[in-house]
């Protein structure tokens, strides 16, 4: 029986699509006249804050090299980083989680507050200088449709900040909701062959490199969501700086490693768990691999955790319902209001 998750995914090209009609038709003004800030900070929490993480990579290969920090150490640890930039890219899907108001009000009038939420109405929207609607619609559990349209929207910003936006960007993302939609018509084959090489391992793996380092963590974080399994993500880097030692036959591991930089370095990481004895998937431009093989050509490398994501969507919901997992959260509320 299909639940509210399954519907958020399915109807994620649909809402994607929305987006583009929306900031390039219906209200163009307020992406097109955001300038490059000359020391930019992006935040969140959550699915917001790997969207920021992510964005963050984008922004430096085009030479704006950002802040970047959750949320929540802006209200404990890192106030300080806010007299620091003369402009802050908030994300928050609801616009009225835990960290928003401390973060606001602790902003001096230097700062210029973009804020990127899909309630305009909300806390952060009503302060926002400038407003980056997320039109995802209603979303009632994991982040699905916000998540991939902040990613969007993020993109979208990271080109206006580098050049100006095109109305090649548009179709550019027009061309990633179609593989969004094909990796979706696939799921039964994608989710199939997840759950056969990693249900009954002991612990569950993501990993990448940089920002797939952040898609690795928005599917780890979406397994302990929605599966009530505990599984646990890391950048490659810091995998093989120490983790790598507990890797062995009861280890389920997925490498994300499309076309980019460090693909290569991802791939033979991928061969190495194997070695190790661990189940290994491999994850590029969505399509899920065996150790070993590979896609001939992909996406703009920040965009590829759009549909790198989806793959890990798709899993989390059919193995937890492989798994007579009650659909919905134990201990979470959507919207954190503490902190």
């Amino acid at each position: 029986m299909k639940n509210a998750f399954y519907e958020d995914i399915l109807a994620q090209p649909d809402v994607l699509r929305g987006l583009i009609e929306h900031h390039f038709v219906t209200d163009p003004k307020p992406l097109r006249s955001s300038a490059a800030p000359s020391r930019p900070l992006l935040t969140g929490m959550g699915a917001s804050y790997h969207a920021a993480w992510i964005t963050s990579y984008h922004l430096v290969s085009k030479g704006i090299v950002p802040l970047v920090q959750e949320a929540a150490d802006l209200v404990f640890y890192t106030q300080p980083m806010l007299d620091a930039v003369d402009a802050c890219v908030f994300v928050s899907q609801s616009g009225r989680s835990a960290e928003v108001q401390p973060v606001v009000k602790r902003l001096g009038e230097q700062v210029r507050l973009t804020g990127v939420t899909n309630e305009p109405d909300s806390p952060l929207g009503q302060a926002a200088d400038q407003l980056l609607w997320l039109a995802a619609g209603d979303e009632k559990y994991v982040a699905a449709k916000t998540y991939m349209n902040s990613l969007a929207v993020l993109w979208l910003l990271a080109r206006q900040w580098s050049g100006g936006l095109r109305e090649a960007d548009a179709d550019t993302l027009k061309g990633v909701a179609d593989r969004i939609a094909g990796i979706i018509s696939k799921a039964e084959a994608t989710t199939a062959r997840w759950i056969d090489q990693l249900d009954g391992v002991d612990h569950l793996l993501f990993v990448g490199h940089g920002p797939h380092a952040a898609t690795a963590r928005q599917s780890a974080m979406m397994l302990n969501e929605w599966t009530k399994v505990s599984a646990f993500s890391a950048s490659i880097g810091a995998y093989l700086h120490g983790f790598i030692e507990s890797s062995g036959p009861e280890l389920g591991a997925v490498v994300y490693a499309p076309p980019g930089i460090t693909s290569e370095s991802a791939l033979a990481v991928a061969e190495r768990l194997q070695r190790h004895g661990a189940k290994v998937l491999v994850v590029a431009n969505g399509q899920t691999l065996a150790v070993g093989e590979r896609v001939s050509s992909g996406v703009d490398e920040y965009l590829s955790p759009m549909l790198d994501v989806v793959a890990a969507q798709l899993f989390a919901e059919a193995y937890a319902r492989h798994r007579g997992v009650e659909p919905g959260f134990r201990y979470l509320t959507k919207v954190v209001t503490q902190i």
